[in-house]
């Protein structure tokens, strides 16, 4: 979720796309309301700072945002997986299909 959301989100923010950047932060707001629905995680509102107009700032809030959510993952001590390169992720996948 981080990677796919975050990502799409800064490249839609930063190409100046915001019905992309809004359906991928749509994507986010629904995840999170479903950890909150399910296990009970800190509710998060990521749409009330979304501005077609100032992509900018709705990038700064929504990162900002990611940041306090990695807090969730600190708190039960689970580190994301972190990827530098494609090959890397696709390295790692594709080791536990053929194995």
């Amino acid at each position: 979720m981080w990677c796919n959301c975050k990502n799409k989100v800064i490249a839609g923010c930063d190409s100046g796309d915001a019905s992309y950047a809004y359906h991928a932060a749509m994507g986010a707001q629904n995840y999170f309301d479903e950890m909150t629905e399910i296990i009970g995680t800190k509710k998060f509102d990521l749409m009330k700072d979304f501005d077609a107009k100032n992509l900018p700032a709705f990038k700064d809030a929504f990162l900002h945002a990611m940041d306090e959510y990695l807090k969730v993952y600190e708190k039960i001590n689970l580190s994301p997986k972190i990827f530098k390169t494609f090959d890397e992720v696709y390295q790692q996948y594709m080791k536990k299909i053929n194995t």
